[in-house]
């Protein structure tokens, strides 16, 4: 079936321009190296699946992140050189080669500093980065892994680990589901009248025309294909080489079939999503209709991806510099550029030692060591980086009231979609009315004045838990 994305997406900004795009990109400078190879090192791991980043252009991210680890390794490969110089100077005189190694470790020190806080980071304040053209500024060059790790648009194949399937989408807000006899005939037309029988892709076409005519500002609805990363070994379509990576697009061929089907390892949800807030907010809906014999299941989850946390939005709380501040990084940079370059011969020599594991493939013998002696590796995508460095909370009141706006009219809208199909296929809906008015009538309560998103309860008689912080995604386990 064809993706729906309406027109009224236009009005949102595309994931270059959104707001999660600019905070992350302006981290790798405010959080610096340590953040930056969190992001590359999740994305260089090619064991894993490719878990969605929804509203951010995670690729814009890697490049701005290798932008400032070759930038970091040439800063301490010219303090190394100061270093090595004000070495030998201080050979012939102690005086001189020591003041000529602090000038020029400071002055390297500062330099650097002080285009962190003002050139390099400038376009990516709020007034600038409408207009600021970053793949330009920061074209560096990915590795083909962290390349072949960036979600594309016509993914439609996701490979996840552990029990939740649908990752990347947010905090679990819990569901609904309920069961439809397509066999028995509406009660309006009598006994005489006859079910017509459909396929699902049917309902879900309605369910799309019905979503796309809502007016909804920032809809996206997609097909999905979920399948658990350790069931994949055998399946060459969807994992070609046991130690590359699974593919993210499924065949068309087979696409229907999983669709109309309720096989065991692959299954079809239809991803129903609203972006808002420059992309910072994203409601999503896992919607599945399946019919075996005469019933129909139809069955709901709901995901919240709520804002990034506060260490990621520093930029915003970062004031211009001024003359003062400039004196204070000047004094700054007295004193731990000379720091800086007395330990940077040690940081070179850790260096030099991850350069001969790649250069002799250490790491990459052990990687597919694990792979070829565990028959049940397992190749799915944790929760991405999105997700990971997302808040436990909403930034306004505003994204909550919003929040519960789309919660209600997606849900009216799903429902009522299903039962006027059903009602043209003459088929009865009276428990169907019934059990839309206890859906709709249930909503989202949000526990507490704080409005965490860990605190959320859902349904009638519901309650609130808060579950574990997620985990960093620095290595595979982590981010699976």
């Amino acid at each position: 079936m064809a993706d729906v994305i309406p027109r009224h997406m236009l009005a949102n900004a595309p994931p270059s321009k959104s707001q999660t795009t600019r905070l992350l990109c302006a981290s790798a400078f405010r959080l610096g190296l340590s953040y930056c190879q969190e992001v590359l090192g999740y994305l260089e791991k090619e064991s894993h699946g490719v878990s969605p980043e929804l509203g951010v252009d995670m690729g814009l991210v890697a490049n701005v992140c290798q932008f400032v680890e070759v930038r970091e390794k040439r800063f301490q490969l010219y303090l190394f050189f100061a270093s090595v110089g004000g070495f030998f100077v201080f050979l012939v005189s102690q005086e001189v080669g020591i003041t000529l190694f602090a000038i020029a470790t400071s002055w390297l020190y500062f330099r650097k500093s002080y285009a962190e806080r003002s050139t390099l980071i400038a376009g990516f304040r709020k007034e600038n980065f409408p207009e600021f053209d970053a793949e330009k500024v920061f074209d560096a060059e990915l590795q083909p892994a962290a390349i072949s790790a960036l979600p594309h648009d016509a993914q439609n194949l996701i490979v996840y680990t552990g029990f939740n399937p649908f990752v990347g989408a947010g905090t679990n807000l819990g569901g609904w589901s309920f069961t439809v006899d397509v066999s028995k005939p509406s009660e309006q037309l009598g006994s005489s009248a006859v079910p017509l029988s459909f396929q699902v892709e049917e309902l879900y076409q309605a369910i799309s025309d019905k979503m796309a005519s809502a007016d909804l500002q920032g809809l996206v609805m997609k097909d999905f294909y979920f399948v658990n990363g350790c069931e994949i070994r055998d399946d060459k379509e969807i994992l070609p080489s046991i130690f590359g990576r699974p593919i993210q697009q499924l065949d068309p061929k087979r696409e229907l079939q999983y669709m109309r089907g309720s096989d065991s390892r692959i299954r079809h949800y239809k991803w129903i999503r609203i972006h808002d807030w420059g992309q910072e907010l994203v409601m999503s809906y896992f919607l599945r209709c399946s019919i075996h014999g005469c019933n129909m299941f139809v069955e709901i989850n709901r995901f919240l991806l709520t804002p990034l946390s506060d260490q990621y939005r520093k930029i915003d709380a970062l004031p211009h510099l001024a003359s003062r501040r400039i004196v204070g990084m000047v004094l700054l940079s007295l004193l731990s550029g000379p720091i800086y370059g007395i330990l940077t011969p040690v940081v070179l020599l850790g260096r030099l030692q991850e350069g001969l594991e790649e250069l002799f493939g250490t790491k990459e013998r052990k990687r597919r060591r694990d792979i070829k002696e565990n028959l049940q590796f397992d190749y799915g995508a944790g929760q991405g980086l999105r997700q990971a460095f997302s808040s436990d909370r909403f930034a306004h009141y505003f994204q909550k009231a919003d929040g519960d706006f789309y919660t209600k009219v997606l849900e009216r809208v799903i429902l009522s979609s299903i039962i006027t199909f059903l009602d043209e296929h003459h088929i009865d809906t009276s428990d169907l009315r019934e059990r839309q008015t206890m859906i709709l009538n249930s909503g989202i309560i949000v526990q507490g004045g704080d409005v965490k998103a860990e605190s959320l309860a859902v349904g009638v008689g519901a309650q609130a838990f808060k579950a574990p912080s997620p985990p960093r995604p620095i290595s595979q386990g982590a981010a699976a």
